[in-house]
C-alpha cells in the first residue's frame, strides 16, 4: 500500500498543484478580463470623446454659418441703407442746387427791380421837380401878365391861372415843391 499511498499522494499533489495553476490561470483570466474591460471602458471613453469633438465640431461649423449667414445678411442690408442714403444725398444735392437756383434768380431779379423802381423814382422825381418848375413859372408869369394887365389895361379883368392850373392838374398845391422819397419808405413785396 505504500505505493498506492505515494501515487494518492502524487496524484493529490499533482491535483494542488493543478488547483494552483487553474487558480492561477483564473486569477490571471480574471486579470486580464478586467484588463480587458478597463479597455474596452477606455475605449468606449475615447469614441465618446471623439463622438463629443465631432458634435462639438458640428455644432461650432453650424454656429459659424449661421453667424456668417447673419453677417452677410447684416452687411447686404447695411449696403442697401448706404445706397438709400447715397441716393437720399444726391436728391438732396440736386434739391439743393435746384433751390440755389431759383434764389439766386430771385435775388437777380429782385436787383433787376430795384434797379427799375430807382430808375423810375428818379424819372418821377425829375417829373415832380419839372411840374414844381412850371408851376413857379406859371406863378411867375401869372404875376407878369397880372402886372401887365393893370398896366395897359387897368379897367379890364386881371388874368387869374387857377383855371390853367386845374386843368393841368396840379392843384391849389401847384406852389409848394414836391414830396422826397426816401429807400426807407418803399416797401418791395
Amino acid at each position: 500500500m505504500g505505493r498506492a499511498d505515494d501515487v494518492v499522494r502524487a496524484a493529490e499533489l499533482s491535483r494542488q498543484e493543478a488547483e494552483g495553476r487553474a487558480l492561477e490561470a483564473k486569477r490571471r483570466e480574471q486579470r486580464l478580463l478586467e484588463e480587458l474591460r478597463r479597455m474596452f471602458e477606455k475605449e468606449q471613453l475615447r469614441l465618446e470623446y471623439i463622438d463629443d469633438l465631432k458634435r462639438r465640431h458640428e455644432d461650432d461649423k453650424n454656429s459659424l454659418g449661421e453667424e456668417m449667414s447673419a453677417l452677410q445678411e447684416a452687411l447686404r442690408k447695411e449696403r442697401a441703407k448706404r445706397a438709400d442714403a447715397e441716393a437720399g444725398a444726391v436728391h438732396s444735392e440736386q434739391r439743393f442746387l435746384a433751390l440755389d437756383h431759383i434764389v439766386r434768380e430771385r435775388i437777380e431779379r429782385e436787383g433787376e427791380y430795384r434797379r427799375a423802381f430807382d430808375g423810375e423814382r428818379v424819372r418821377l422825381m425829375d417829373a415832380f421837380r419839372q411840374t414844381h418848375l412850371v408851376a413857379q413859372l406859371l406863378s411867375e408869369a401869372e404875376a407878369s401878365l397880372s402886372a401887365l394887365e393893370r398896366d395897359a389895361l387897368p379897367e379890364q379883368r386881371v388874368f387869374d391861372s387857377s383855371a390853367l392850373l386845374a386843368s393841368l392838374a396840379l392843384g391849389p398845391r401847384a406852389s409848394t415843391p414836391p414830396p422826397s422819397f426816401r429807400g426807407s419808405d418803399i416797401v418791395m413785396a
